[in-house]
């Protein structure tokens, strides 16, 4: 059985928008597709359509026909779950959305920002590193500096110059 793939007009539709904007999207990486036609066009598996819904909610809005009626932060929750579970449903037989495709969705948001979280602390750990060895250096150099003779150090290595070419 072949996959199911939309069209980049398929997609354009199911969002209300123009095909221009799905394909910039497309171009700037928002929305993962894939090349199968015979004319070499872009093609949006439903995965990557749930993904894209999943990551920037408020096309998800667009793609359920609702309008948020409730406050931004809700409306944009909402909205995320609510793409999800749509493309779960209209991937099915019977495109009913049941409290089981909810869950998931939600549990599906929950493990990936998690994730993304665990992610940013791990990077947040190793920055703090790099920034706390870059002091250390700092501090060091600042010392050697405040501790430093100039005057002295340049006359060594003036005397150093005048030694080697005397040598050769």
């Amino acid at each position: 059985m072949n996959p199911v793939f939309y069209t980049v007009k398929e997609v354009a539709k199911k969002l209300n928008t123009k095909e221009d904007t799905v394909r910039r999207w497309i171009y700037d990486k928002k929305l993962k597709s894939e090349i199968h036609s015979n004319k070499g066009g872009h093609m949006i598996s439903p995965e990557d359509l749930s993904r894209f819904l999943k990551e920037y909610p408020k096309y998800a809005a667009r793609y359920v026909g609702l309008a948020p009626t409730s406050p931004v932060a809700l409306g944009a929750f909402m909205a995320g779950i609510l793409g999800g579970v749509m493309v779960l449903a209209n991937n099915k037989k019977n495109p009913r959305v049941t409290a089981d495709d909810v869950k998931k969705s939600i549990d599906a948001k929950i493990a990936n920002l998690e994730r993304e979280l665990a992610e940013k602390k791990d990077q947040f750990k190793k920055l703090s590193a790099e920034i706390e060895a870059h002091q250390e250096t700092l501090d060091r150099y600042l010392m050697m500096a405040s501790q430093l003779d100039a005057e002295t150090i340049a006359d060594q290595i003036n005397s150093n110059i005048q030694t080697t070419k005397e040598d050769t």
